[in-house]
């Protein structure tokens, strides 16, 4: 009876939306068939959590993503943990931020517009589902039991982060449709304008949370140590957050230009297209990644047909009713002037990230498989972001009218001579070496310092508190990268009852390993009592997990936060004689990162309430929603030698795994070839002649940085190109051609 039930409210959802196309109704009736759509949508997924509640197996769903013995958490949690469920929350969502469309507004054609735009890509979706993905297929045969959800996201954080994540998503639908309404209309922006910052600000806030709670999650559950992958499906998400933040961005610009109206629609259009264009790419199986929820072509090829045809009528759409903008003569030395200069920059650096995550489909095809992995984009994306983040400093000294260089520069000298100070303080104490840590340090204590001098000569409001917690978050998250990563220890040892280590001050002990059984699992739970000076401070319990449902083996880890800092435990392989081999991470000022992005989701609260108090009522709703231990096997004794296998392992591609390296791989044969790596170099071969070794041994593909040759000069070259372009053609529209007629200096 469930997934006839399920199914029955889906096309009906699906028929309201159908008639509200076909006829044309009253306004007051299009109200009425919307508000259906919400009811019977609201009322299938209902259907489905109540499916996996009571492990109803008649569902294809619930026997792939459920068990009886799993707790009910994870029960409710597996009804988006997965494609089809995923999609109808997608969906859910999708009507819901609809509502907004039935708002009373002056003009009656608009409001009509608008209703009818939602109503037509609730239809497209609905299809979907039900074409492709229905969440309600029904069984043949009903089985005594299920197969359980992932291991992966049986955690309490993967429970909340997806809503958060498609929240932020399909919010940018409103904004989208909004503005395509009006254009449509030709509906004047002075009428319109102010309205989009609050349908801007809710998704991009809800965003912010859900990439933060996804960072965490990644750190602190697969085990690597890290925060960010830089994995498709994160860069993805990554690409909607950053084009929605240069939206509000342009619509907090001071006046209402016509080429600042046009960049507003554009990016309205962009951010959602983004939004579809990434849960094509998650849920096709076109990009590798471990976050995908789906290896079904078919359905990536509907889901590229949906965005391109939404994305080509929107083209048309503002290419054939806004008229074409005049030449900007404003100033550069303006706050508008640096917003604009700092979103053409923004755009090149983003074409990096695109076209980096993009390119292994193209090389692919050309028969030239390539990996495009971390290394890639930290030697690509993250130095093109320094002269962008070179701006947020000036930003909160400028006004809306033309100033002098020398005046800006009065202004920003003290916070520029403060951090520098600290930079070398930070240098003298070892807390950062390179090139890089000293640039991005210094620039991100010269945001924050920017931005708290700032405060004493402006009046304090909502508006500005939040723009100042955003760009002190922005530094404050900066630095914590920075600093944990280029001061960060990692050991791997194998230790017996009773041995330990020391890190960083920090007495280890492995004082048993005791086995413990949960609902759906058994597992191996590690006890590592910690000490500082004597004094006895807690016990870490890592543990590893053998879940017999999915007979899977997964690793629970273990953190310490000592102020600003942590200490992080990972259980890894036993081997003979109860010898259990773990993995020490020891990160300082990491907390930092966390507060960052902390910083940046409050700021997103504050600006939502100088809005609309109402909103943030929604929002809030939504939320409520020295040691004689033994070295490991697969270890080196001499440290140095160690520290270039470490090196080594990052650079090579696990052959079994989504995207991950062979250092953070569990797979069996990612620990062969560590081993491999570790021969190699008692050899006395080096690093190049390794990396050339396993190229020739599984293809260039098994690198993780693909090579600077000729036939991957378009990826190394392209981007760097095009953001040298932008600079300079930046410069000359914002800077040479009012030199003539403005006082720079």
């Amino acid at each position: 009876m469930t997934p006839y039930l399920g199914q029955l409210f889906l096309n009906i959802a699906g028929f309201s939306a159908f008639i509200s196309l076909l006829i044309s109704f009253k306004t007051s009736t299009l109200k009425k068939l919307y508000i259906a759509q919400v009811v019977f949508i609201t009322a299938a997924f209902i259907v489905l959590i109540y499916a996996h509640v009571m492990s109803d197996f008649s569902l294809m769903n619930v026997i792939s993503h459920s068990h009886t013995q799993k707790p009910w958490l994870y029960k409710i949690a597996g009804t988006w943990g997965n494609h089809e469920g995923s999609m109808l929350l997608w969906v859910l969502l999708l009507v819901w931020f609809g509502l907004s469309a039935l708002k009373d507004i002056k003009i009656q054609s608009v409001e009509q517009t608008r209703i009818i735009l939602h109503s037509a890509l609730n239809l497209l979706f609905i299809s979907f589902l039900l074409l492709v993905c229905d969440p309600f297929e029904v069984t043949a045969i009903i089985p005594a039991e299920g197969n359980d959800l992932n291991p992966l996201l049986q955690d309490p954080l993967l429970a909340i982060h997806p809503p958060f994540l498609y929240a932020g998503y399909v919010g940018f639908v409103v904004p989208f449709i909004y503005v395509i309404s009006n254009v449509f209309h030709k509906n004047s922006p002075l009428n319109w304008l102010s309205s989009l910052r609050l349908m801007v600000l809710i998704p991009w806030t809800l965003l912010s949370v859900g990439l933060g709670l996804g960072s965490f999650w990644a750190y602190y559950e697969l085990g690597w140590g890290g925060w960010w992958f830089w994995d498709p499906v994160e860069n993805t998400a990554l690409i909607p957050w950053i084009l929605s933040l240069l939206l509000l961005h342009s619509l907090f610009q001071n006046g209402h230009q016509l080429q600042t109206i046009r960049l507003i629609i554009v990016l309205s259009m962009l951010t959602f297209m983004s939004s579809l264009v990434g849960t094509l790419l998650v849920r096709s199986g076109l990009l590798v990644s471990v976050h995908s929820f789906a290896v079904d072509p078919a359905r990536g090829v509907l889901l590229l047909g949906l965005s391109c045809a939404v994305l080509c009528g929107s083209i048309w759409l503002v290419y054939n009713k806004f008229p074409h903008p005049s030449p900007n003569h404003e100033g550069y030395m303006t706050r508008s002037g640096f917003i604009r200069a700092a979103i053409l920059l923004m755009f090149a650096a983003l074409f990096t990230l695109v076209f980096g995550t993009l390119y292994p489909l193209l090389s692919s095809y050309l028969g030239y498989p390539v990996t495009v992995g971390a290394p890639y984009f930290q030697m690509t994306f993250v130095p093109m972001m320094l002269p962008i983040l070179c701006f947020l400093p000036f930003i909160p000294w400028l006004g809306w009218q033309q100033i002098s260089l020398y005046t800006v520069i009065n202004k920003v000298l003290p916070s520029l001579i403060l951090s520098g100070f600290i930079v070398v303080f930070l240098w003298y104490e070892s807390e950062i070496k390179t090139i890089k840590d000293i640039s991005f340090s210094w620039m991100a204590l010269w945001i924050m310092a920017s931005t708290l001098l700032s405060i004493k000569r402006c009046q304090l409001s909502f508006r500005f508190i939040g723009m100042s917690l955003a760009h002190f978050g922005i530094g404050l998250a900066i630095l914590g990268m920075i600093l944990s990563s280029a001061t960060e220890q990692e050991y791997v040892k194998a230790l017996r009852e009773g041995e330990g280590m020391n890190i960083a001050g920090y007495q280890l002990k492995l004082t048993q390993v005791t086995s413990i059984d949960g609902s759906n699992y058994i597992a191996q739970q590690a006890h590592i009592a910690i000490e500082k000076n004597g004094h006895a401070i807690t016990t870490l319990s890592p543990e590893k997990r053998f879940y017999w449902t999915k007979g899977i083996i997964h690793g629970e880890t273990a953190i310490y936060p000592s102020g600003l800092s942590h200490l992080y435990v990972a259980l890894g392989e036993q081997y003979e004689g109860n010898i259990w081999s773990f993995r020490f991470y020891y990160k300082p000022n990491i907390n930092l990162l966390w507060l960052g992005m902390i910083c940046i989701a409050l700021a997103g609260f504050i600006l939502i309430v100088t809005r609309h108090k109402k909103a943030i009522v929604a929002v809030a709703l939504f939320c409520s929603t020295a040691s004689f231990s033994m070295e490991a096997h697969e270890t080196l004794f001499d440290q140095l030698l160690e520290q270039r296998a470490m090196h080594v392992g990052r650079m090579i591609l696990c052959p079994t795994c989504a995207g991950q390296n062979i250092n953070d791989s569990v797979a069996e044969e990612a620990q062969d070839m560590r081993t491999h790596v570790r021969q190699l170099i008692s050899q006395g071969l080096g690093d190049t002649e390794i990396l050339d070794y396993f190229s020739e041994k599984y293809g260039e593909k098994i690198l993780y940085q693909p090579a600077l040759t000729y036939a991957n000069i378009l990826l190394w070259g392209l981007p760097w190109a095009i953001f040298l372009l932008c600079s300079v053609w930046g410069w000359r529209r914002y800077y040479l051609n009012v030199v003539d007629d403005k006082k720079i200096f």
